[in-house]
């Protein structure tokens, strides 16, 4: 049996879906019940659990051969996910596969990708069977500057022109099935990204043809970039750590294309144009 964490959100939603188009049979663990069957449906296996109440763990993992780990964005995720790490192992679920981040390292050199090597460290040093899924970009973030585009018809960010190999989160959700269906995954990390990599202006170009009206990007600052994450009621902290993901787009971290999608899943990554057709209603 398969159990999902962070099935309610962008990635989440889509390996859901995915799943039930594979027939694979899954549990989704999630804090609210109701509340994630008004996101995914009042029919999926549903089970009350919470990686910061490890006591409600052991009954949530009774029974898991394969554990889907993936935790919201937060301070402390490394001790959030470290609560089922230990609860898996007393569960004796053999295989994880784990929502990280690209480089991913104890001694990383950003928080976000230290917090993540820590965890894939842990999951390593404990035995377990483990697949690192470690997604570029998401195309789906995008949809964070809709309101912008469709009012104003330009979107900001601190990234000047630099290139990033966005990745659809159809894409990551796809191999993230693999890897929990399949055999062959096991000790492996895989570096997902889209076809190609793109500029956030050619983005704008892209958006301009599919929208059929002009949307430009202008790079802003990254002290301006950071005050607005902090204005939208993010703490200080994490802005930093999102502020520093930018930097490494701009030193060219993000433009590394792979073919991880053509040979796990067997099919070409899907292309940010495909993304804005699919996604037309977001924007106007």
């Amino acid at each position: 049996m398969i159990l999902l964490t962070g099935a309610t959100g962008t990635t989440g939603q889509e390996t859901v879906r995915q799943l039930l188009e594979k027939g694979a049979p899954f549990r989704v663990m999630t804090r609210d019940i109701e509340r994630a069957k008004t996101i995914l449906g009042p029919d999926l296996d549903y089970v009350a659990g919470d990686f910061a109440a490890p006591e409600t763990l052991a009954a949530a993992f009774d029974g898991i051969e394969r554990l889907s780990l993936l935790c919201a964005f937060a301070e402390k995720m490394v001790s959030l996910e470290l609560n089922a790490v230990a609860a898996a192992k007393r569960a004796g679920i053999r295989h994880i596969v784990k929502m990280s981040a690209i480089g991913s390292a104890p001694d990383a050199p950003t928080k976000i990708r230290r917090w993540h090597g820590e965890i894939e460290q842990r999951i390593e040093r404990e035995g377990f069977a483990y697949t690192n899924l470690w997604p570029n970009a998401f195309m789906q973030n995008f949809r964070r500057f809709a309101p912008f585009i469709k009012n104003d018809g330009v979107f900001y960010a601190a990234i000047g022109e630099s290139r990033v190999a966005l990745v659809d989160v159809v894409d990551v959700a796809a191999v993230t099935v693999a890897a929990l269906t399949e055999d062959g995954h096991e000790e492996q990390t895989y570096e997902i990204t889209g076809p190609r990599a793109y500029s956030y202006g050619e983005c704008a170009e892209i958006l301009s043809r599919i929208l059929n009206k002009t949307v430009r990007f202008e790079s802003v600052s990254m002290d301006a970039s950071h005050k607005a994450l902090v204005d939208a009621g993010l703490p200080a902290s994490l802005a930093d750590a999102l502020i520093e993901i930018d930097q490494m787009f701009i030193d060219g971290f993000g433009a590394p294309v792979t073919d991880v999608v053509d040979r796990v899943v067997g099919r070409p990554p899907r292309s940010f144009e495909v993304f804005a057709r699919d996604n037309t209603d977001s924007f106007t």
